[in-house]
């Protein structure tokens, strides 16, 4: 990705300088590729670059898979400095404390 990453950040910086947030999808953790969607250095560059809006999500499309990899992609967004994540209620987003 690292070939990708200024046009990535160029991304990042007009979804943040638009009020919007990205999705730490989880389902790479239960794929053979083993990380999330981004990954670490992305999420980092993201808030590193101003990125406060971060959903979580398990893109389940079976029931087993329904909140697979959450406590894991909680863990990696503190520790990649999110101290909250958000959800939507009627396209408004709202904060949860991690």
């Amino acid at each position: 990705m690292e070939k990708y990453r200024e046009m990535l950040a160029e991304c990042f910086k007009s979804v943040i300088a638009n009020h919007k947030g990205i999705e730490l999808n989880t389902s790479g953790y239960r794929q053979k590729y083993g990380k999330p969607f981004p990954d670490e250095e992305l999420l980092k560059l993201y808030r590193d670059l101003g990125g406060k809006i971060l959903t979580l999500g398990s893109d389940a499309h079976k029931p087993e898979d329904l909140g697979g990899g959450i406590a894991q992609g909680t863990e990696l967004a503190q520790s990649c400095g999110f101290d909250r994540i958000c959800y939507f209620l009627r396209h408004e987003p709202h904060f949860i404390k991690l």
